[in-house]
């Protein structure tokens, strides 16, 4: 196949063509790695709340109780307890559990759990 003046250049240019891609520019850099970790909502709660499928990160600053949703999709949240003094509760909807259980609690400052959905079965907490 013999190419023309236009293809040659596209070939030699180090860019993207009609015949190849240069795997150097697919990689993410810092600015896409720190653009996409802000898609991830974070929301500080001081009341009982039931959370959404929307929600990523849950901050609870008072002694409440975080409901989840009924399982679905293998979504994770994380829940974390910002308060002193603070219980955070983490109830599964009726006919569900948490690790075998129907709620756990974060106790200490700081700490939290990642809540992980098994599809419709129920949740799976780390």
């Amino acid at each position: 196949m013999e190419l023309n003046q236009f293809q040659y250049d596209q070939l030699t240019s180090g860019g993207d063509c009609f015949q190849h891609h240069h795997s150097e520019d697919r990689r993410p850099n810092h600015d896409t790695v720190n653009s996409l970790q802000d898609l991830e909502s974070v929301i500080l709660k001081s009341a009982n709340y039931t959370i959404r499928y929307e929600d990523d990160w849950i901050a609870v600053d008072t002694t409440s109780t975080m409901t989840l949703p009924v399982p679905k999709g293998g979504k994770e949240w994380k829940i974390v307890n910002v308060g002193s003094g603070v219980t955070v509760t983490i109830t599964a909807p009726t006919n569900y559990t948490i690790n075998g259980v129907s709620s756990i609690t974060v106790t200490t400052q700081w700490q939290g759990k990642t809540i992980k959905s098994l599809n419709t079965t129920g949740y799976v907490a780390i």
